[in-house]
């Protein structure tokens, strides 16, 4: 191999790769340089090599929000920064990443995109990171299918982009998104305006204030009774807070917290619940303590204060309910969204949980199977036998799987395409060179596989094209012997 590079800038850009070039390759490239002709001439000359020295040289990527299933970014080389792009998730964080290619020489018919938490292949443009493999990268906000990811904050991701022409790959950009959020907003939003409370009883007090301002939005209201816990009551502009003792003087305290996590100034107000009719306290029953009581003649409460949950009003720590249903609300004595229901809704007979923590079913202190809510770090999904749910994947198992049929369906090219006439056969010496410098077959190595594991359609793609080139061989070596015993009939008949 010979290295030609120009003396004044030593630069992949500018540095020409020769191997196994004829003597007149070489005096054409002697008599170029002699004659100060551009390196950009000589590379329509001579074939580059496959990319690698730099990050992006087949064309442009750009950032899809697929909210708005619409670009919003366009990058290239010249925006890379030590081989990494760098994106907000302020901007958007639900995105697609698509290709638009620009190959210097050669053709391509599919783009291949390698991370470490997953391989896809697209054959039709735009060539998405997330496709249906037709072109489509998105779609129109609460419509499925949904194809996109969410990136984690301060995450970063390496991709590795091939361009295959007929599942021969000619050439290859590598480079790093590195996935950020700035949260420069300081300024605490308006505090809310709580008015004065005038609607209640000798059990329930009603809440009700004017709404925050704030440049970043804001996130929710938050409200505090007599120093008790924090109640998170989402984006409502009003609250009853139930469970009350007659005769007795409660402090209301409301907050704003914005999208950036500033919270405003607290705003109180102080009431004092009616006496009950008779005296007693009107069908409520507590003990010294006020931790076991029931109201209504279907409610038993078990815990000593009420919050405002999915669901309407629910004790803090375990109420059962005969009415509306029937159901079972167990809540966190510290975090209201830990929350698990278990009982009808709505939306029919169910067990949840809050959609920003999970649910993990356990023997003793081993977890056999946690749920992941939609908005936990980890993503949506369920974890088996492990607590590691890689991001980008639904299911997890940390063990064997056994099971009657398993059907694994691509839309990617299937290698029918190794009998089509264009299709370039690897000679079989190619293959023994290949064989005897790597150790294996033009599939993934052993090392690859006990690193990155196995994609089980990829591979089986990959093991159907090896054997179709198989019996192309086979059906040139029936003819080479077919050929040679012709000849042998025929030095037969001579004799």
């Amino acid at each position: 191999m010979i290295r030609i590079s120009q003396n004044y800038q030593k630069s992949p850009q500018n540095t020409i790769l020769i191997k196994s070039l004829k003597p007149k390759s070489l005096i054409l490239i002697v008599v170029l340089l002699i004659s100060n002709i551009s390196f950009s001439n000589i590379k329509k000359i001579i074939p580059p090599e496959k990319p690698g020295y730099t990050s992006i040289l087949n064309g442009q990527f750009q950032i899809i929000d697929v909210n708005a299933n619409a670009p919003i970014a366009t990058f290239s080389n010249n925006d890379l920064v030590n081989n990494t792009y760098t994106w907000d998730l302020n901007i958007a964080d639900d995105i697609n990443l698509i290709a638009n290619p620009s190959l210097a020489s050669g053709t391509y018919t599919h783009v291949r995109f390698i991370t470490p938490e997953r391989t896809h292949t697209e054959g039709v443009a735009p060539y998405a990171y997330y496709g249906d493999y037709q072109g489509n990268y998105g779609t129109v906000p609460g419509q499925t299918p949904y194809y996109g990811w969410s990136p984690a904050d301060n995450s970063s991701l390496d991709f590795t982009v091939q361009y295959l022409n007929n599942g021969t790959v000619v050439a290859t950009d590598t480079f790093t998104i590195s996935f950020v959020r700035n949260t420069s907003d300081t300024t605490p939003p308006s505090a809310p305006g709580l008015n004065a409370i005038t609607s209640f009883t000798d059990s329930t007090a009603d809440l009700s204030w004017t709404a925050s301002s704030d440049a970043s939005g804001i996130n929710r209201y938050e409200v505090i009774r007599s120093g008790g816990p924090i109640i998170s009551v989402g984006l409502n502009t009003s609250y009853q807070a139930i469970g009350l003792n007659p005769s007795t003087t409660y402090s209301f305290t409301v907050r704003a917290v914005d999208n950036a996590g500033n919270t405003s100034t607290s705003v109180s107000r102080s009431v004092t619940t009616a006496a009950a009719p008779g005296g007693g306290t009107s069908g409520h029953n507590y003990d010294s303590e006020g931790v076991i009581y029931s109201h209504g003649s279907n409610v038993v409460t078990i815990g000593n204060s009420i919050v405002q949950g999915s669901y309407g009003n629910e004790i803090r720590t375990l109420e059962l309910s005969g009415s509306s249903g029937g159901f079972i609300s167990i809540l966190s004595n510290t975090d209201p969204d830990q929350e698990l229901f278990i009982g009808s809704t709505q939306h029919g007979n169910n067990i949840s949980f809050h959609e920003t923590k999970d649910l993990s079913f356990a023997a003793g202190l081993e977890s056999i199977m946690t749920l992941y809510g939609q908005n936990t770090p980890q993503g949506k999904g369920v974890a088996i036998s492990t607590d590691n749910l890689p991001s980008g994947y639904s299911l997890a198992v940390g063990g064997k799987i056994i099971a009657e049929e398993l059907k694994v369906q691509l839309q990617s090219a299937w290698p029918d395409y190794v009998f089509k006439k264009d299709y370039e056969l690897p000679t079989l010496s190619q293959v023994e060179k290949h064989i005897s410098e790597k150790g294996h077959l033009i599939i993934p190595s052993a090392e690859e596989v006990e690193k990155n594991g196995i994609e089980v359609g990829e591979m089986n793609r990959k093991l159907l094209e090896k054997i179709e080139e198989l019996t192309l061989y086979v059906l040139q070596l029936k003819k080479e012997n077919e050929a040679q015993q012709l000849e042998i009939n025929k030095l037969k008949e001579g004799k």
